[in-house]
C-alpha cells in the first residue's frame, strides 16, 4: 500500500509509515491544538513530493494561511507562485479571485477543488479543507449527508485528504429537561439531557466521552430496530432564540431549538433528517414499538456488603454460625430479640473480604443512637416478593431513612392489596415489623427496618415519595420479574377502565413516565399514548383491550380486575384519571394502530409552538453509528446536531488533537484513533510546536486515549482522585 509522509516530524512511525493514499481522514480537536500546523505539514510535504496541492482555507484568510506556513520554514507561497499548489480562500469571497469561494456551500466547495485539480494537471493530489465545519452551518441535518458526498465525489479524483473539524462548532439542541436513557454496562436509567451532559461539563463545550462505557438509545436505520449504541460525546452550549415544542399524536412531544435536526418519514416512505423548524403539521415521526433491555440482575444481593459499600453506619450483624459467634466485640456489641449482635466493621477489620461470604446466612440490623431494629436476613432474594413490593413502593411508598420505616399507602379501592404487600414483605424480609393502620388517605402498611429502607433509598434508589423514578434494577431484571413489578406498579396507584379496556398510570414524574413507557415496550405492551392534563405535563400510557396482551393480561390477572377488583370501576374512569391533574402525567397504554416498521411506529406532528427560552443552555449527544437517539416525552428520534463528529462516521482515519493547561502552560497532544488497513500507535503523543521548525511529535505518554479526550479535573474525579 502507498503510504504518504505527512511532514510532521516523529508522526509518520505512529501509522506505518504515512497516510494511506485515497484515504479521507478527520482532524479534529478544539481550537488551538496544532490541527492547522499539522495540515500545513501535509500540504507543504505534498509540495516537496512533486503532489499536486490544494489548501481550503475558511477560518482564515489566504495570507494568513502562507504566512504561518512561512513561520515555520515552508515556503507555501512560491509553491503556489509557481503553480504547484492553489489555496482556495473561502473566508473572504472576493468575486475577482479566481482562487476564492463566492458562497460557501458543498456544491461550491467540491465545483471549486475539481477546477483547481484540472488546473493543476494529473497526477497524485493532496487535499486540505481547514475547516469542514463553515460549509453546513445553515443546514446542520444535512451534515452527514454532505460529508458521504465530498468523500463520493473526491474519492474518484485520487486525493488523499485531511479534513479539520472542531468540537466546539455545533448548533442548537435540546433544552436540559428532555428526558434520554443513558445505559452503562448493564444499569439502565432514564434522565434528563442536562443532569447527563452536565455530569461531565461544567460550563459550554464538547467533550468526547467514547471511552467511558455510556450507551443510548439509538435507531438501526437500516433494520428499523431500537439498538444501544455508544455515546461518543457530549455537547452543551448557550441557546440562542427561541425554542420550538413539536407536538405529536398519541401525546408524545419535544422540544428543542429550531436548528436541531430531527427524523421524519419521507413522502416515499423512507427516513431522511430535517431541521425540526422544517416540519410541519401532518410529518410522520419516528417513535419506538419495541425495545430490548437487558435481564442480568442477580437473584439475591448480600445487605452487609452493598450497605457496608455505601457506608452506612451502625450495622450489626445477628445470628452468626459456628466460630464467628464467638469473637463478639464485646464493648460494641448489643442484644437484639436476645441474640447477640456484634458490629459489622468489627467483622470486617477480623476477617476482611471473606466476611461477606460468613455473614450472608445471618441477620442485619442498623442501629441509631439509642433506636434499635427489627433484624432481617443478609441475603435479600430478588425475587417476586421484592420486585411487588418495589412497584407497590414506586407508586404508593415513601422510604424514611432516618426514621427507619417505608410506609405504603393503598387509597380508597385498593384495600385489598394489603395482603399483597404484607405477603410480599415476609418474602422479601422476613422479621420486618409490619404494622396496619387505616388514615384519611386510606390503608397504610408501615415496614419497620432500617436495613431495609437504607437498602432501598441508597441500593434502589427508592426516593422519600411515590411516583420518582424506576429503579435501575427493574430495567435489568427479567422480564417475568419487569411484570411482576408492573402488577405492584398498577395496584398501588393504577386504574382499569372496564369500559374500554385501557390501564392508566397518573404521575406528575416525567422520567417514571418515560421510564415506564420503556419497560412496556420491553415487556410487548407495544405502543401507547400520553393524555396530558391542564399543566402540559400529564400523560397517558394505554393499551386498549388490554386483557388479550399476554404482558398486560398477566398483569390484569393478578390485579383481579377480570374478577371485579378494580381500583376504579365503571365507565369513565380515564377521564376521572385525568381530570384536573394539573402538572401530573397519567401513563396508558394503548395497542398500536399504525407501525413504521419492525421496531418502529411513527406518529404525525399535531402542532408546532415557539416559546420562549427558560434555560442558559441546550445539550446534545454524539452517538455511534447514525448519530440519532430517542429522547423527549414518549420517546422520539432526534438527530445530532453537533458537527464535531460529523466527519468521523465517513473518516478513513481520525487524528484527534487535545489540549491542556499543565502549571500555566499550554501543552498539546494526538492520538491516531482510527486509521483503516494500518497497524497504527494507539498511544497518546506530546506534540510540540516551534517557530522555524513547526510541529514535532515529542513521544508518548502514559495517558490512556480516553484520558487525552476529557479535562484534568474529570479525569481525577471518574479515576476517584477526588476534585
Amino acid at each position: 500500500m502507498e503510504r504518504l509522509r505527512t511532514g510532521v516530524e516523529g508522526f509518520d512511525p505512529l501509522v506505518a509509515g504515512g497516510i494511506p493514499r485515497g484515504f479521507f481522514v478527520a482532524v479534529v480537536g478544539e481550537p488551538g491544538t496544532g490541527k492547522t500546523v499539522f495540515s500545513i505539514h501535509f500540504a507543504y510535504q505534498g509540495v516537496r513530493e512533486g503532489d499536486k496541492v490544494i489548501y481550503v482555507t475558511t477560518e482564515e484568510s489566504r495570507e494568513s494561511v502562507l504566512k504561518q506556513a512561512a513561520m515555520f520554514g515552508m515556503d507555501l507561497g512560491r509553491a503556489v507562485d509557481e503553480g504547484r499548489a492553489i489555496v482556495i480562500d473561502a473566508l473572504l469571497k472576493s468575486r475577482s479571485d479566481e482562487w476564492s469561494l463566492e458562497d460557501v456551500s458543498v456544491e461550491s466547495l467540491v465545483n471549486k477543488v475539481l477546477e483547481a485539480k484540472r488546473a493543476l494537471g494529473y497526477g497524485r493530489a493532496r487535499l486540505v479543507v481547514d475547516s469542514m465545519s463553515a460549509f453546513w452551518l445553515d443546514k446542520p441535518a444535512m451534515a452527514r449527508k454532505y460529508s458521504y458526498m465530498v468523500k463520493r465525489v473526491l474519492y474518484r479524483w485520487d486525493f488523499t485528504t485531511l479534513l479539520v473539524s472542531q468540537y466546539a462548532i455545533t448548533t442548537q439542541s435540546l433544552p436540559p429537561w428532555e428526558p434520554i436513557v443513558v445505559r452503562r454496562g448493564d444499569e439502565v436509567r432514564v434522565t434528563s439531557i442536562g443532569e447527563f451532559v452536565d455530569s461531565f461539563l461544567e460550563g459550554e463545550g464538547g467533550l468526547d466521552i467514547g471511552g467511558l462505557g455510556y450507551y443510548t438509545l439509538s435507531l438501526d436505520t437500516r433494520t428499523l430496530k431500537p439498538v444501544w449504541r455508544r455515546i461518543r460525546g457530549v455537547i452543551k452550549h448557550r441557546i440562542r432564540g427561541r425554542l420550538l415544542r413539536v407536538k405529536a399524536s398519541k401525546g408524545r412531544s419535544i422540544d428543542l431549538t429550531g436548528s436541531h435536526s430531527i427524523y421524519r418519514i419521507s413522502r416515499g416512505g423512507g427516513l431522511e433528517v430535517v431541521g425540526s423548524s422544517d416540519l410541519r403539521p401532518g410529518d410522520s415521526l419516528v417513535t419506538p414499538a419495541s425495545v430490548e433491555l437487558p435481564e442480568s440482575a442477580p437473584s439475591s444481593i448480600n445487605a452487609a456488603r452493598e450497605l457496608w459499600s455505601r457506608g452506612v453506619e451502625g450495622i450489626f450483624v445477628v445470628g452468626l454460625p459456628g466460630e464467628a459467634a464467638g469473637y463478639r466485640g464485646v464493648e460494641r456489641s448489643r442484644g437484639y430479640d436476645g441474640g447477640h449482635a456484634i458490629p459489622l466493621e468489627t467483622l470486617v477489620e477480623r476477617y476482611g473480604d471473606s466476611v461477606w461470604s460468613l455473614v450472608s446466612g445471618a441477620k442485619l440490623a442498623v442501629s441509631r443512637g439509642a433506636a434499635g431494629d427489627h433484624p432481617v436476613p443478609a441475603t435479600i432474594p430478588l425475587d417476586t416478593g421484592f420486585y411487588l413490593l418495589l412497584g407497590f413502593i414506586v407508586s404508593a411508598g415513601s422510604v424514611d431513612v432516618e426514621g427507619g420505616h417505608v410506609t405504603v399507602t393503598l387509597g380508597p379501592g385498593r384495600e385489598g392489596y394489603v395482603g399483597d404487600v404484607v405477603e410480599a414483605v415476609n418474602s422479601t424480609a422476613p422479621g420486618a415489623g409490619v404494622r396496619i393502620s387505616s388514615g384519611a388517605r386510606g390503608m397504610e402498611v408501615t415496614i419497620r427496618s432500617r436495613v431495609l429502607s437504607e437498602l432501598l433509598a441508597r441500593v434502589f434508589g427508592a426516593g422519600p415519595g411515590p411516583n420518582r423514578d424506576i429503579p435501575s434494577i427493574v430495567f435489568r431484571a427479567p422480564k417475568p420479574m419487569k411484570r411482576v413489578f408492573l402488577k405492584g406498579l398498577y395496584a398501588g396507584g393504577g386504574v382499569f377502565d372496564r369500559s374500554s379496556g385501557s390501564l392508566i398510570y397518573a404521575t406528575d414524574s416525567r422520567s417514571l413516565l418515560n421510564g415506564l413507557a420503556l419497560l412496556l415496550l420491553n415487556v410487548g405492551a407495544g405502543g401507547y399514548r400520553i393524555d396530558s392534563g391542564d399543566s402540559g405535563r400529564a400523560l397517558a400510557l394505554i393499551v386498549e383491550n388490554a386483557g388479550r396482551l399476554d404482558a398486560i393480561g398477566e398483569v390484569l390477572e393478578h390485579l383481579g380486575f377480570h374478577g371485579g377488583r378494580e381500583a376504579v370501576q365503571g365507565v369513565g374512569a380515564l377521564e376521572r384519571a385525568t381530570a384536573g391533574l394539573a402538572g401530573q402525567a397519567t401513563v396508558a397504554v394503548q395497542r398500536p394502530a399504525t407501525r413504521g416498521g419492525p421496531g418502529v411506529d411513527v406518529a404525525g406532528v399535531t402542532g408546532l409552538e415557539h416559546l420562549e427560552a427558560s434555560t442558559e443552555f441546550v445539550y446534545d449527544l454524539s452517538v455511534e453509528g447514525d448519530e440519532n437517539f430517542f429522547a423527549g416525552l414518549g420517546w422520539i428520534l432526534v438527530h445530532n446536531s453537533a458537527f464535531g463528529w460529523g466527519l468521523e462516521h465517513v473518516a478513513d482515519g481520525i487524528i484527534r488533537f487535545r489540549r491542556r493547561i499543565v502549571g500555566g502552560a499550554l501543552r498539546r497532544y494526538v492520538v491516531v484513533e482510527k486509521m483503516r488497513q494500518t497497524p497504527h500507535d494507539l498511544r497518546v503523543h506530546r506534540v510540540e510546536i516551534e517557530d522555524g521548525r513547526g510541529m514535532r511529535i515529542a513521544g508518548p505518554l502514559e495517558a490512556r486515549p480516553e484520558d487525552l479526550r476529557m479535562p484534568e479535573d474529570l479525569r481525577r474525579r471518574l479515576k476517584g482522585g477526588g476534585p
